[in-house]
């Protein structure tokens, strides 16, 4: 299963992605090579992105059974635990830039967070 959160920006959508996989799939997960690839513009949210922590103030809203089988808690807040960490790959792209495609034979794109951001004359292009 290959997955593309596009402007992923500090990781909330695809690390949600991995943990809602986890969620459905539970015992079963492990029989699914899942590849979540997750991109952004900026290059500083994509080193907090694969860090994967997030303070007090940013978990305070997700369910307590979530926070306690996905994240570890940690000085800084919480962290997201290895297992969910592994199913994401980060990287810089910029796709307004280009009309090519970076991954090939997705079977889901998430595009919220970037169309938000689009201006027409980009939405067309990148809808080419």
């Amino acid at each position: 299963m290959r997955f593309w959160s596009t402007a992923c920006a500090r990781g909330e959508e695809p690390y949600s992605i991995a943990i809602m996989l986890a969620e459905f799939l539970r015992d079963k997960l492990g029989d699914f090579d899942i590849q979540i690839y997750a991109t952004d513009i900026n290059r500083q949210v994509l080193k907090e992105a694969k860090a994967g922590v997030y303070s007090l103030k940013d978990a305070e809203s997700l369910p307590r059974d979530i926070l306690k089988s996905y994240f570890v808690r940690n000085s800084n807040g919480y962290m997201v635990r290895p297992s969910i960490r592994r199913m994401v790959s980060f990287s810089y792209f910029d796709l307004t830039s280009t009309t090519k495609q970076p991954f090939a034979d997705l079977d889901c794109i998430f595009c919220c967070n970037l169309l938000i951001y689009l201006h027409k004359q980009l939405l067309e292009k990148a809808w080419g």
